[in-house]
């Protein structure tokens, strides 16, 4: 099974802000982390988009609770 991990914005930042992304990664043995669009528009408003959009691990994606039930 492949685990997908979404984040949201408050949990991205913090590791974007200390610039370990890649234990998100670590932590849960996934090759990539997907994001809601919601999520890049959020952090496109603060300093943090730069280091968020040279991050090749991190994909934009449509996100919705039906996906998951």
């Amino acid at each position: 099974m492949t685990l997908i991990i979404i984040c949201d914005t408050d949990f991205l930042s913090s590791f974007l802000k200390i610039e370990r992304l890649e234990l998100v990664r670590d932590l849960f043995k996934a090759k990539n982390i997907y994001i809601p669009v919601a999520v890049l528009s959020e952090v496109a408003k603060t300093n943090l988009i730069t280091a968020l959009l040279d991050k090749e691990c991190v994909f934009v994606n449509y996100v919705c609770d039906a996906d998951f039930i």
